[in-house]
């Protein structure tokens, strides 16, 4: 689905959940290419967390979006400065993070361009709430980078 074809509180759902499963379908997808059997696990962790945002969007209802929080999520910033990677089968957990981020960031960014163009009312407050959800998504990879990549360095 197009994002300027979106109008309807039906819509953005129908979205964040295609863009929920292209990435789990992502990350399973290349779970089963790895050849490293921790690189496996990692991809497929991560397939798992991406379903289970799917299934707490389904889950959820109108009334479920209560717009933006008092608390704003911290963002470490790690992987603004840090360049995009490929990943493959061989990929370090490095590059699997880094990698993750950068999705996360884009998700993020997606959602907030959304929010900004949308009207006020629902679709606003959907968008705001899922930009906040990826936020701590990316806030969840780069404290696990700079625990288990930065420190190790």
């Amino acid at each position: 689905m197009d994002p300027s074809e979106i109008k309807t509180f039906n819509q953005i759902m129908e979205f964040a959940i295609e863009k929920e499963q292209e990435a789990a379908d992502l990350y399973r997808d290349l779970s089963e290419e790895s050849e490293r059997a921790g690189v496996r696990e990692m991809f497929l962790g991560l397939s798992k967390q991406e379903e289970g945002h799917k299934a707490k969007l389904q889950a959820m209802d109108r009334g479920a979006f209560p717009g933006k929080g008092a608390s704003e999520i911290p963002d470490l910033k790690i992987g603004d400065y840090l360049s995009p990677v490929s990943i493959g089968p061989d990929s370090s957990y490095q590059d699997i993070l880094i990698f993750a981020m950068k999705r996360e960031d884009a998700s993020v960014q997606l959602y907030k361009d959304l929010a900004s163009h949308a009207e006020a009312g629902d679709a606003k407050q959907v968008f705001e709430t899922l930009a906040e959800e990826e936020k701590k998504h990316k806030l969840n990879l780069e404290t696990e980078y700079d625990e288990h990549v930065l420190k190790d360095n």
